[in-house]
């Protein structure tokens, strides 16, 4: 396949030499036909001249024969008729001079050596009937004589004497001279002339083996006295043109070669053709630079789209195309940079988006990364919440158990009063000892609130977590709108997000909730302590006061027994309250698990998204 540049200058070339070749045609032909009518006038000219020639030949013939004949008519008699035959200027132009007598048939004539035979009668001979039938000068025939095998013509004469008819007068004349003369003429040297008559009969022919021969003999293709014609002669083409002569019966004949006599036009057409490769080849090389020139502004294009969309790791946005050309490459120059321009535009718009949502991700990939970490330490948290509500609930049954024993003792202390020393320092150990577990239990339960407060810290950080995911969320899915179809995945996973952002929201409400009905809890049970730490120490104080006597030991032991009561009851509840809220921390361990497993999801999709965008490499080849 040809490039533009190739069919541009084919055309030209072919137009050029379409147009040259023509113009030569045209020449040629002009020339051809020039040089035809040129041919046809000179032959014209040649054969007028030799019509002339051989008509003038002729009259002076006919001149001679007839003053001859008038000479024989003024002068008729034997003698005079001998001497007037006998004349050297008769002699010299014909060979044969004489006169056929009426009277007797016979014949005086002036050819020496030739004697008649006796059957020999002029009147029978058809130069003698004709002469004497149209009673004027007649020329016969041209014929072949048997003794010199020349053509020859007679002219014959009516001689007439005082208007009697004495006899014909005849004069033989040799074409051999006239022969001679047509053939030294030669026209335009390419060819020669021949003699013929009416009917065709050769007389004069460069050949003289065609002399006396039917042209039909020689050139069948020949058309007698026709137009000009062109025929092959001897594996040759010919011109041949023929002129019939002013007042006789024959026809003069020209046959030319035609490549001679069109050489010159021949080697002017060789030249011109010559000259003509000559001003292709030159035309090739002005066009080709000149081609050049005018492909330049599309060159200059083809260059500027290269650097725009061709290989390499470049792609140069700021290539211009030069306007100060020709109109038409201007407007398509005009027309490619601003194409250009709006595509750098869009190219520096996108690349904006490209950087801020690389930004965007990283951020988003970062923040989840803290929310990862954050929830995995908020799971540890609550499993230490747990164990230490397991420990709780196990204190509070220890105390149970001791409540119990205390109630024992203080039934025993009053069933046995008279042990009241003994059991008062017994109880009064007791009663230490569940002093001692009751500030244990207080001390607990302070670090039950303290706990529940570090539960509190960690939904609140949660609940803070929840909302920036739900904020990035939020974000996210406005620049994966923003990205159109390219970010419907990622606008789908920010959805998922944020609904797992406002579960967790839900779920650390919950859980607030039941903190605060713990502390609660725990605020009672830490009175209760305080109280049951109060009595005990009363109790040991009484104790000391055994000797005071028995009704106090006995109230002091019916009011540790309602205190104890009073402790059971409260401890019962601390134990309903923990597994509460050992199973709350549960739920929220498990939550915070899903939480972890979402969050790490998200991270996982928003690094994918980050690391795609980050390996797009395609607009950074862009130099806007």
């Amino acid at each position: 396949m040809f490039s533009f540049k190739a069919k541009l200058l084919i055309s030209k070339l072919s137009l050029l030499v379409i147009s040259l070749a023509a113009l030569a045609y045209f020449q040629y032909s002009f020339l051809h036909s020039d040089r035809e009518k040129e041919i046809h006038n000179t032959i014209e000219s040649v054969l007028t001249g030799v019509e002339n020639t051989v008509q003038s030949d002729i009259d002076g013939w006919k001149n001679l024969a007839l003053s001859t004949t008038q000479t024989i008519e003024h002068e008729y008699a034997p003698k005079s008729i001998e001497q007037i035959i006998e004349q050297p200027k008769l002699k010299e132009l014909f060979v044969a001079t004489g006169i056929g007598i009426e009277e007797d048939g016979g014949i005086i004539e002036n050819v020496p050596g030739w004697v008649p035979d006796s059957t020999w009668d002029s009147r029978e001979r058809p130069w003698y009937q004709d002469a004497k039938t149209h009673r004027s000068l007649i020329i016969t025939e041209p014929y072949i004589d048997v003794n010199t095998q020349q053509q020859m013509i007679s002219i014959s004469a009516p001689v007439v004497v005082k208007g009697e008819f004495k006899g014909v007068t005849f004069f033989d004349v040799s074409l051999a001279v006239l022969s001679e003369k047509i053939n030294r003429i030669s026209p335009l040297n390419a060819g020669y002339l021949f003699l013929m008559t009416k009917d065709g009969n050769i007389i004069s022919h460069p050949n003289k083996d065609y002399n006396g021969k039917q042209l039909s003999e020689v050139y069948p293709e020949l058309k007698l006295g026709g137009d000009d014609q062109v025929l092959t002669l001897d594996g040759e083409k010919n011109i041949v043109q023929q002129l019939p002569l002013t007042g006789h019966d024959w026809i003069i004949g020209s046959v030319l070669k035609e490549d001679i006599v069109f050489q010159s036009l021949d080697d002017m057409r060789d030249q011109t053709l010559m000259y003509l490769l000559a001003v292709i080849m030159i035309s090739v090389v002005v066009l080709g630079f000149v081609v050049n020139l005018l492909m330049k502004p599309l060159s200059n294009m083809t260059t500027g789209i290269n650097s725009i969309s061709g290989e390499g790791d470049k792609k140069d946005l700021t290539y211009r195309l030069e306007t100060k050309v020709d109109k038409e490459f201007a407007h398509i120059a005009g027309a490619f940079n601003g194409f250009v321009e709006m595509l750098q535009n869009n190219i520096q718009t996108s690349k904006l988006f490209a950087n801020d949502l690389t930004s965007t991700t990283r951020t988003a990939v970062e923040n989840s990364e803290r929310s990862e970490a954050s929830i995995l330490k908020q799971q540890q948290e609550v499993e230490q919440l747990v164990t230490a509500l397991n420990e709780m609930s196990s204190t509070a049954q220890e105390m149970a158990r001791n409540t119990q024993s205390a109630a024992h003792a203080a039934s025993q202390a009053h069933d046995a009063s008279v042990e009241g020393v003994q059991t008062a320092v017994n109880a009064s150990c007791i009663i230490g000892e569940l002093s001692a577990q009751v500030a244990q239990s207080e001390q607990d339960v302070k670090q039950l609130n303290v706990s529940a407060d570090n539960i509190k810290g960690i939904l609140s950080v949660i609940s803070d977590i929840s909302d920036q995911t739900n904020l990035l969320a939020l974000n996210a899915a406005i620049e994966a709108a923003r990205a159109g179809d390219s970010g419907r995945g990622f606008a789908v996973v920010a959805d998922e997000v944020r609904q797992l952002a406002q579960r967790t929201q839900s779920a650390t409400a919950d859980i607030g909730k039941i903190l605060e009905e713990l502390e609660t809890g725990t605020e009672q049970v830490g009175q209760s302590m305080s109280v049951s730490l109060t009595k005990a120490d009363e109790a040991i104080s009484g104790m000391k006061q055994v000797e005071m006597g028995l009704n106090t030991i006995n109230e002091s032991v019916q009011s540790i027994n309602d205190m104890n009561v009073q402790i059971a009851t409260a401890a019962e509840e601390q134990s309903l309250v923990v597994e509460e809220i050992s199973t709350n921390a549960t739920n929220i361990y498990t939550l915070s698990s899903e939480v972890t497993d979402l969050v790490s999801n998200t991270r996982t999709a928003v690094q994918k998204l980050k690391d795609q965008n980050e390996s797009d490499k395609s607009l950074e080849a862009f130099v806007v």
